[in-house]
């Protein structure tokens, strides 16, 4: 079993910009001869940034992410925007 999944922090509001952190969720697991193993893993994915200008998303590794395909994975994130 392996399964990778987004999920939307709570905002931070900072100088005025209102900032969105998501989260990657991974989980692996198996069964092995009646032996059952998982890992699970959270890591920082993306900063979504919302202030006077258009909202935009920005990548742990700086660069400019596609805030649609965010929408599409996580729907609930167009509530804060």
């Amino acid at each position: 079993m392996n399964r990778t999944r987004l999920r939307m922090g709570k905002p931070i509001e900072v100088a005025g910009l209102s900032m969105v952190p998501i989260e990657q969720i991974r989980l692996q697991g198996d069964n092995n001869d009646g032996a059952l193993w998982l890992h699970a893993q959270v890591d920082p994915f993306a900063l979504v940034v919302c202030g006077a200008g258009q909202p935009y998303a920005v990548g742990m590794d700086a660069g400019e992410l596609s805030l649609a395909e965010l929408l599409r994975q996580l729907p609930e994130l167009a509530s804060v925007l």
